[in-house]
């Protein structure tokens, strides 16, 4: 199988929903498949994932280190 490239638009915040977190599972999960991510644009509320002064609650996973 030939693999495929995917570009993914991540318009959920890092926190408080759960559309960013998705959004990285199903990153991760193409990965695995033997796939590629070819680019991920943050949008909207989706750039406070790549906010590194970002800091999430000692019991929250680090999202923006996870991207």
């Amino acid at each position: 199988m030939t693999p495929l490239s995917y570009c993914l638009l991540v318009t959920g915040p890092a926190y408080g929903t759960q559309r960013a977190g998705s959004a990285l599972l199903f990153a991760q999960h193409v990965i695995a498949a033997g796939h590629r991510i070819q680019c991920v644009f943050f949008y909207r509320e989706g750039v406070s994932n790549a906010n590194v002064l970002t800091s999430p609650a000692g019991d929250e996973t680090d999202m923006v280190r996870q991207w």
